[in-house]
């Protein structure tokens, strides 16, 4: 049978997820920021483009017309 946890354990693995939490809205943020700048330069492209992520595959064809 697995050993119940006492109260210092578990008030510390709700401090563990309130952080996750707080890092999960962090990086959420920083991904809505990033879309919106990528969406900025995207809108006012006079010719066709095609972006490529980091990681190499295909993230957003865009036809210039604004």
């Amino acid at each position: 049978m697995a050993k119940k946890a006492t109260y210092e354990e578990l008030e510390q693995r709700v401090k563990e997820l309130e952080n996750e939490v707080c890092e999960h809205k962090q990086t959420k943020e920083a991904l809505r920021e990033s879309e919106e700048q990528f969406g900025a330069v995207a809108g006012f492209t006079y010719d066709w483009e095609y972006w490529v992520g980091p990681d190499g595959h295909h993230r957003s064809t865009e036809d210039g017309i604004a």
